[in-house]
């Protein structure tokens, strides 16, 4: 928090789909040498109650944007996922794909990920 911002927190759809749009444009143009599918930080947890998400610095769950969740991206593998992260995901069935889409899966809170974070307008 030392530049003036925290971790993004996204309070509905039309935010999400704002996000994602951004996300697309960087993916497209950017050359991501670390990761081939990069994940990034958004600022949820559900560390005190395992699978009631809470945005960081707030008192009450999640609930406007329930769809956001990627399929088995709420599983709390290993039982150590417990932060909120955004990645891509290219739904396929059998070999159909359709567009990239971006969605929420809980992550390991140690692990290194591009985060995306808001602050409110400089006056």
């Amino acid at each position: 928090m030392t530049m003036g911002a925290i971790l993004l927190r996204i309070e509905d759809s039309f935010e999400k789909a704002w996000v994602d749009k951004q996300l697309k444009s960087m993916q497209s143009t950017a050359r991501h040498h670390v990761l081939e599918e990069p994940e990034y930080w958004l600022g949820a947890t559900d560390l005190m109650n395992e699978g009631m998400w809470m945005w960081i610095n707030e008192t009450s769950p999640m609930t406007n944007v329930k769809n956001s969740w990627l399929p088995n991206g709420n599983d709390n593998f290993q039982g150590s996922e417990n932060c909120l992260a955004m990645k891509r995901h290219v739904p396929c069935r059998g070999s159909k794909c359709r567009a990239p889409v971006y969605g929420w899966v809980d992550a390991a809170c140690y692990q290194r990920k591009f985060y995306v974070c808001e602050s409110n307008p400089i006056s």
